[in-house]
């Protein structure tokens, strides 16, 4: 069990676990990401395609050092 709950590590908690349970009833998703992939849509394809609208941002992963510094 991670010490923090609402912190997604993806290694106690997956980024792609979360959002399954997030999005079990929704209909709209609106993400911003430097980390999202193929992989990642194919993990959450059947939750994914059944939403109404997807909006997705991808960001910049050099912006992520700004964010958090020491990477944690």
């Amino acid at each position: 069990m991670p010490p923090y709950r609402h912190i997604i590590d993806n290694r106690h908690t997956t980024a792609a676990d979360y959002l399954r349970g997030a999005l079990a009833d929704a209909d709209r998703l609106s993400l911003v990401s430097a980390y999202f992939s193929i992989y990642g849509f194919e993990a959450l394809q059947g939750v994914l395609t059944n939403l109404a609208e997807v909006r997705f941002l991808y960001g910049d992963r050099s912006s992520i050092e700004d964010v958090d510094p020491n990477q944690e």
